[in-house]
């Protein structure tokens, strides 16, 4: 984000998650509460028909925080995390606009993700 001084990137505070390089906790899920956020790029361990996923609830109650204060929210995920499996649901593809992936994800996932009103983006 460094190379585009027009975005303006917030911290959160929270607790690190050093494998993911993420801030969580309620620290960091306080904070979101005040916050607006216009586009939110969300990380995932899994993407399916049913949702998002994560693999530790650890990080459960930010992402949701994250959410919930999001105007738009993409999905960074790469083929890889098509129909694979996660521990623990995040959410519906409700709140979901796009998925930003690098290739074509199996077509019956691909159909019934984008059943749910959700593109893809192929970066």
């Amino acid at each position: 984000m460094l190379e585009w001084p027009d975005i303006r990137v917030i911290g959160v505070g929270g607790d690190l998650l050093h494998e993911n390089q993420a801030m969580v906790g309620p620290s960091a899920v306080s904070a979101l509460r005040d916050l607006r956020i216009d586009v939110l790029v969300l990380g995932a361990s899994a993407v399916n028909a049913d949702g998002i996923y994560v693999h530790s609830s650890v990080e459960l109650a930010t992402k949701r925080a994250m959410i919930d204060a999001a105007g738009e929210v993409l999905v960074a995920a790469d083929a890889t995390k098509a129909d694979a499996s996660g521990a623990v649901r995040v959410c519906g593809l409700g709140p979901i606009s796009r998925i930003v992936t690098d290739h074509a994800w199996p077509s019956a996932v691909a159909d019934s993700i984008s059943d749910a009103d959700v593109s893809f983006v192929f970066a």
